[in-house]
């Protein structure tokens, strides 16, 4: 079961809080982006319930109150192990409004199976937010670092969770607002406790898990200022309010503890006094009854006749008016007589009264009973009965006297300290040892039987009536009867007087509060409006404004930190002004080469402290010394008056690097004419590169002036800078002598000659270059940068390599072929231009075609008669028998003609090639091509027993593009050349590898190598280098020039790589496709 709120307050209280969850869900989106999310959602929400069914344990509280004027028992809530565990990990893991469900969810159980509180689910859902908050709050400062650790997060949830639960709990109960206070101040620690221990284990599995690094788990993209850093005011506010609060709860807790204890002694010693004041009369009251009936008895009762005897009770009922009721029994029992009463049936004997005449008669003397109240008394009625003895003693007759008690004039302090508790609310209970009300503030419960607690000895104890009225009672038992006094006052009105108590004080607290809130806040604002004063004047000071002072005033830390920032604007500004002047004149020395232009500036941040004359005195010829010519540059308005110091300043500095002469009288004692101007105060450095002695620098003042340690170290600086200003005029002078002789060396070269930039701008060209039509482009404004026009030019400088020397013949736009050669220059390691040197090679190129025509006619021609050489050769050993030196010249013979023969193919072969036929393109095999090559060139490796060996290939699926007849022309010449260089019995290396877009065929043999210097012109022409033949054959030259042309015909390259004594190895690269046109030779 669940209890709903009692009243219309808890109803208001619960949607207050419930609009609160709502209110700060707002801002918190829904989102179900995260990988598996329903399924970890579902999860926890099943872990949920099971966590808030079972694994729960009881803590022993002992006694706990119950909800005031509610007639239930009362149950402290059990420990739920498990029921934190999901909204922790919903917190972590998917935010917000999941953790929000699960906490209604899982409060809602709880409240059914456990609290029975309808507050239940929103102070879990609570919880939820505050944690999920918690773990998402990107703050970076160390206490929410910490927020964001699992177990720091449980705490911190649990310590901002004491008011939602004091609030939930003032809500969740009745009565009077001193009964709601005093119910959440005393048990809302229960639910306190029970959630902290939930939350703490909640937290260190959470940590463990964390410890694994569980994916998923909530982490700050990126960390931000925590609103404590972002100003002075705010971290002091945000660091003490929280500790204020608590304190203010802490007191607030302690002070109504303090009121309540202090009101419960008040209550318990009104109780005290009113039972005191019942249990000292009520003995009396019987002592007495048992006195009066005594005197009665012993005083000669008339019982021969019923008109005396009722005479004699009434004489006795009137002298002592203390019994109501007074009766006669016979000697056998009988009724005889009585007064105010005469019948016997309107006296209604009790069953103990009609046991009690019996053993009167039998005796006994005295006895009192309790019977029930008459005519609607509130109390019972007391009965005395005693026994009428005759002249021997015996019992000759009975007397019953009753008195009622409400009416008993003993009685009536006692029933007037019931009734002063009555009217608070209170009760007055007398008890019989039976338990059994004799006498009640309420009439209605007199003779009835007590079913409350009844302590057998003095006690203080609390109980709930059966209204459900929770009430202070103090029970005192009397031990003449074994009766006992009950008084009981509703705990309400304890509440009532401790709020009383407790009002005035947490007024008191809360004013004090409030203006220790207020004080704290103005203190703040005046400290933290000077130093926000401060800290925008630093603000100001960083953007480079130091033209404002700052206001100091005081003495105090803020006085003497405005100070100092004064101080310090004051030093920057000098900095600042120092600097200006050095920015100038670093300027002016970069922006004027020569000296005269850059010491204007010099000069004038020399006389920037006020000096009244600068001077610079340089010596035009160093080598010479001061008696050469000087050149002087001056400022200031005594410069020419102090002109006559130069030189003799000149000598002193020659041996000294910085002179400072603070009185004129010492300059006088230097030997100066007395006619002279002499400054007051002088300050001169030499100027030195080096062991050279360039000039000096100094700066004098007319009046008094002390130089400060920073000006000296201002005035070094412009003496490094008079040094580079000197430097680089010379330095100028130098490079502009080298640019007119190199204009006189570009003037005279025939060739152009072009130096380029990275974007292709002429920066310099010489005549030649000017008169080549069509080469450069010059713009409209003069001052524009030339550019290059030509654009066969433009393309090989993208394609070319910065960082290699390159040469190409190109064909310009005006018809004429040029060997362009291109090389990078280089200032401090980093490319900063090309010269491009043209040389027009058409008319060579000319002669070179008519060459190409004679070599293949010739070689035409010689073709038909070696081949009939050869044939008649062949035929001479079947004219006859040759002797072995016939044999031996025919087989010279033959030799020599086959190597005409071949020299002939190669020349045929260099004229096709170099004679710009079209080529016959097609699709082949490289793999099919090198093995056809290897068998063509196996006989001879045989001859010269030379072992070709064929290396694995990564080409074995690769076609090429390439006319089939130059490319094994080119290969045998390559294969051919590795036989004759090799030794016998050696071996030679083939093979062919695939790039991405080319094939490259590898021949490698092991013979005497290349020298370094032949490298460079191994596949030029005929052979010119030391590579020696071996003792086979010779190489005539032409077949590696074959190569290199069928490579360039084909877009491609050739190489070699060669080590004297290891061999060499020559590559050729061919691409996998041809362009539309073929690269000319």
């Amino acid at each position: 079961y669940v209890n709903l709120p009692f009243d219309l307050v808890g109803w208001i209280g619960w949607f207050i809080m419930a609009a609160l969850l709502l209110w700060l869900m707002q801002k918190e989106a829904f989102s179900t982006r995260k990988p598996h999310f329903w399924l970890q959602f579902s999860f926890l929400l099943l872990f949920t319930v099971l966590a808030n069914l079972f694994l729960a344990f009881q803590i022993p509280w002992g006694e706990t109150i119950p909800l005031p004027n509610v007639p239930l028992e009362s149950n402290p809530p059990a420990v739920l192990l498990l029921a934190a565990f999901p909204l922790l990990f919903s917190a972590g893991l998917l935010g917000s409004w999941p953790t929000l469900i699960l906490g209604l969810v899982g409060g809602s159980l709880d409240a059914l199976f456990n609290t029975h509180s309808i507050f239940t689910p929103l102070e879990m859902a609570g919880l939820g937010l505050i944690l999920s908050l918690m773990f998402r709050q990107n703050y970076r400062s160390l206490f929410y670092r910490m927020l964001r650790h699992p177990l720091g997060a449980a705490f911190f949830t649990w310590l901002f969770s004491t008011p939602i639960y004091l609030i939930s709990t003032f809500f969740s109960t009745n009565g009077t607002l001193a009964a709601r206070l005093d119910y959440s101040f005393t048990q809302s620690w229960i639910l306190m406790v029970v959630n902290g221990i939930q939350l703490l284990l909640a937290g260190i599995f959470g940590t463990i898990i964390l410890i694994q690094k569980v994916s998923g788990w909530t982490k700050p993209k990126a960390l931000v200022p925590s609103p404590g850093e972002s100003g002075l005011q705010a971290r002091i506010l945000i660091t003490t309010i929280p500790f204020i609060i608590l304190l203010m709860i802490t007191l607030a807790v302690a002070d109504w503890a303090v009121a309540g204890q202090a009101a419960r002694s008040m209550i318990e010693s009104q109780l005290k006094n009113s039972a005191d004041t019942a249990a000292e009369n009520i003995p009396y009251i019987i002592e007495t009854g048992q006195s009066l009936v005594s005197d009665i008895v012993s005083s000669n009762i008339p019982l021969e006749e019923t008109s005396s005897a009722r005479a004699f009770l009434q004489e006795k009922l009137r002298s002592a008016p203390y019994f109501d009721q007074l009766y006669l029994f016979d000697l056998t029992g009988a009724p005889f007589t009585g007064y105010p009463l005469t019948s016997s049936d309107q006296l209604f004997l009790s069953a103990e009264e009609q046991a009690g005449i019996t053993l009167a008669l039998n005796g006994v003397q005295i006895q009192s009973y309790t019977v029930a109240p008459t005519n609607g008394s509130g109390s019972v009625q007391i009965s005395f009965l005693a026994a009428i003895p005759d002249e021997y003693g015996l019992a000759k007759g009975v007397l019953l006297a009753r008195t009622d008690l409400d009416e008993n004039l003993f009685s009536q302090p006692t029933i007037q300290a019931f009734d002063s508790l009555k009217t608070l609310g209170g009760e007055g209970l007398l008890l019989d040892a039976d338990h059994l009300i004799l006498f009640d503030t309420n009439p209605s419960q007199v003779m009835t039987t007590y079913s409350g607690n009844v302590p057998t000895q003095q006690l203080f104890y609390d109980e709930s009536s059966g209204t459900g009225t929770r009430r202070v009672v103090y029970a005192e038992p009397i031990s003449e009867k074994n009766w006992t006094i009950l008084v009981a006052l509703p705990a309400s009105r304890a509440q009532e007087m401790a709020l009383q108590i407790a009002v005035p004080l947490l007024a008191l607290l809360l004013v004090f509060a409030l203006g220790a809130f207020f004080f704290l806040r103005y203190m703040l604002q005046h400290v933290t409006f000077s130093l926000e004063k401060l800290a925008d004047q630093a603000t100001t000071i960083s953007n480079g404004s130091l033209e404002k002072s700052i206001e100091t005033s005081g003495v105090d830390e803020i006085g003497r930190l405005s100070g100092a920032f004064e101080h310090m604007r004051v030093n920057l500004k000098d900095r600042l002004d120092e600097l200006d002047r050095l920015l100038d004149v670093s300027q002016g020395i970069a922006g004027n080469l020569s000296i005269e232009g850059s010491s204007a500036h010099i000069l004038k941040a020399a006389l920037s402290y006020g000096a009244s004359s600068a001077r610079i005195v340089l010596l035009l010829h160093p080598e010479t010394g001061i008696e050469g010519p000087l050149q002087v540059f001056a400022a200031g308005e005594k410069t020419e008056d102090f002109s006559g110091i130069d030189k003799v300043l000149l000598d002193i500095l020659r041996s000294e690097p910085l002179l400072v002469i603070p009185s004129r009288a010492r300059l006088k004692r230097m030997g100066l004419a007395k006619s002279e101007s002499l400054p007051n105060e002088l300050l001169g450095a030499a100027l030195r590169d080096g062991d050279q002695y360039l000039g000096i620098l100094w700066i004098g003042y007319a009046e008094t002036h002390r130089f400060l340690e920073n000006e000296v170290n201002i005035f070094n600086t412009l003496v490094n800078q008079t040094l580079i200003a000197v430097t680089n005029s010379s330095l100028y002078n130098k490079a502009e002598v080298g640019k007119r002789r190199l204009e006189s060396v570009l003037t005279a070269t025939p060739d152009p000659v072009l130096l380029l930039d990275q974007q292709g701008n002429v920066l310099m060209f010489n005549q030649a270059a000017h008169d080549v039509p069509e080469l450069i482009e010059f713009a409209e404004k003069s001052t524009a940068q030339p550019r290059l026009s030509s654009k066969t030019i433009l393309g090989f400088l993208e394609s070319s390599r910065w960082n290699e020397k390159e040469a190409r013949e190109v064909t310009l736009e005006n018809g004429r072929i040029y060997r362009m050669n291109l090389t990078s220059i280089e200032v401090e390691e980093k490319k900063v231009g090309r010269v491009c040197v043209l040389h027009d090679v058409t008319d060579y190129k000319a002669m070179e075609a008519m060459k190409t025509v004679l070599v293949s006619t010739v070689s035409h021609d010689l073709q038909a008669p070696l081949n009939q050489l050869k044939g008649y050769v062949s035929m001479l050993e079947y004219l006859g028998q040759m002797n072995d030196q016939q044999k031996d010249y025919t087989a010279k013979i033959a030799q020599s003609a086959e190597k005409m023969s071949r020299l002939v193919e190669n020349l045929l072969n260099r004229g096709r090639v170099e004679s710009g036929q079209e080529l016959n393109l097609e699709k082949l095999s490289p793999v099919e091509l090198l093995d056809q090559v290897i068998g063509q060139m196996q006989p001879l490796a045989n001859q010269r027993k030379v072992q070709i060996m064929k290396e694995l290939t990564t080409a074995q699926e690769v076609f090429v593009e390439a006319d089939r007849g130059l490319l094994e022309q080119a290969l045998v010449n390559l294969m051919d050349n590795a036989i004759k260089f090799s030794h016998l019995n050696g071996r030679i290396n083939v093979g062919v590898q695939a790039k991405d877009a080319s094939v490259i065929f590898e021949v490698r043999d092991y013979g005497p190598g290349i020298a370094p210097l032949d490298l460079k012109t191994i596949f030029e022409g005929v052979a010119k280098g030391n590579r020696k033949e071996n003792q086979n054959g010779a190489a005539s030259g032409f077949g590696l020039t074959i190569v290199k042309a069928v490579a360039s015909r084909h877009n491609g390259n050739v190489w070699v790589e060669s080590e004297l004594g290891k061999g060499s190895t020559f590559y050729l690269e061919i691409p996998l496709q041809q362009g539309k046109k073929e690269r000319k030779p």
